[in-house]
Order: structure tokens, then C-alpha cells, then sequence
């Protein structure tokens, strides 16, 4: 997954390449090979949406991404090689489990890791014996990166009144990095009078639109961090 700093870079054109900038960091679909070669992990995306950056539309899973957002959900699912399905492993009873269940929380590979550094996630058959491992970089959420599809000035947001401005937002790590997991995402204007906060296509993505001159704050929260936008309309 490529370093994203997604503050104050250009965008322009529509919501679609708005979207799909945010999306930059989209898993390939290959999957990920296990530490003892016996299969291949996957990063399953359905059902995540547009709330997890991993996730795209073009696929429904892929690698395992570099970094994770402690909290966040996420699903990751397992397929043995062919010459571990020969030796008996039933590959449809497979289950994928965390190495600590202290630091990891989840049922049926549907996972949140419950605080940051390196995670291992098991592959095993259902008589309990491992058949591969992967390792997971969980990361605390420490910004939130906004991208958006009028300006790429975001100290303040100018929007006249009547236009609407669509942000997409994205959960970052103290390094800037963009961080895969779906979360829920908190949006509020501190004076809807002045611009409100529209409906999008997922949690991540909203409208700022311009409903009086004057000036407010929008914030934007995920992970317990909380970034906040200057916004002026003007007449």
C-alpha cells in the first residue's frame, strides 16, 4: 500500500475522481502467499463498501494491506494449495483465527485489532492444526486525510452560496499513512445555518453545501481523532 497523505493534495473533476483517488489504495486481488507456502490469505471486501479504502468495486478481495486501523473491521479468509488439499485438509472447514484473541477480537474471520504493533492471523483445519500463518501491521488512528473535489485548499473551504463541496475522508497514522479497515465516521457542521452536512455514497464521503454567507466549522471524526475544516461561504 502506497504512502498516502491525503491533505491538500489536487483533485479535481467529479465525486468519481474524488473516490477514486481515495482509493489509491486498493488491494490487487493476488492475495497474499502464507509464511509456510501452504496457501494464500485473502482481504475480502464484501459487504465493506466504500467505508474501507482497501475496497474497491473491482474486486471482492485481494492482499493483505501494509497497515490496518486499530478497531477498524476487517475480513481475511485462507485457501490452501493443492498439495495440502491432497494430503486430506478439508479446505472448506478452514477457519483463520488470531494468534492472541487478547489482542485481536472477532468471529468467523471477521476481525478488529484491539491495539497496534504486529498481529498473526492462523489458518486451521478443523482439527486445530496450523496449516499457514500471516503477519498484520495494526496502526492507531492519528489524523484524518480529506480530499476534495473543488479545491485542494482546505484552510478554509470556500464555497459560494448554493454549491456543495464533496469531501472524502480517510483514516491516517501518525507517519500520514492511509489506513485500510472499515470504520465509522462521524461528520458535523457547528452551524448548519451557515453549511450543512449532506448525505454521501458511504461514511467516508460527504457534501458541504453552501446555505448562508458567513463562516463555521465542519469536523470530521474516525478512531477517536477529530479534524476540523474552516469553511466561509460567500455570497
Amino acid at each position: 500500500m502506497a504512502k498516502r497523505q491525503l491533505g491538500g493534495r489536487p483533485v479535481g473533476g467529479s465525486v468519481l475522481t474524488v473516490l477514486a483517488a481515495a482509493l489509491a489504495v486498493a488491494t490487487t486481488g493476488c492475495g497474499t502467499p502464507g509464511e509456510m507456502g501452504n496457501g494464500t490469505f485473502y482481504y475480502e471486501c464484501s459487504g465493506a463498501g466504500d467505508s474501507d479504502p482497501a475496497c474497491t468495486g473491482w474486486s471482492n478481495r485481494g492482499d493483505i494491506p501494509d497497515r490496518i486501523a486499530v478497531e477498524a473491521s476487517f475480513r481475511v479468509t485462507f485457501e490452501p494449495h493443492q498439495s495440502q488439499i491432497d494430503t486430506g485438509i478439508d479446505e472448506h472447514s478452514i477457519v483463520v483465527e488470531p494468534a492472541s484473541w487478547q489482542r485481536a477480537a472477532g468471529t468467523n474471520g471477521t476481525f478488529r485489532l484491539l491495539d497496534s504493533g504486529t498481529h498473526s492471523l492462523i489458518a486451521r483445519s478443523d482439527e486445530g492444526t496450523t496449516i499457514d500463518y500471516v503477519h498484520v501491521e495494526g496502526r492507531d488512528v492519528a489524523g484524518v486525510g480529506l480530499l476534495c473535489d473543488v479545491s485542494a485548499d482546505l484552510d478554509p473551504l470556500v464555497l459560494p452560496v448554493g454549491q456543495t463541496a464533496w469531501l472524502v475522508a480517510a483514516a491516517e497514522d501518525q507517519d500520514g499513512w492511509e489506513l485500510a479497515g472499515s470504520m465509522d465516521f462521524g461528520w458535523r457542521s457547528q452551524d448548519s445555518a451557515v453549511a450543512s452536512v449532506q448525505a454521501g455514497a458511504s461514511v467516508r464521503q460527504r457534501g458541504i453545501y453552501g446555505e448562508a454567507a458567513g463562516t463555521t466549522t465542519v469536523e470530521v471524526t474516525v478512531g477517536g481523532t477529530t479534524r476540523e475544516v474552516r469553511v466561509e461561504v460567500q455570497p
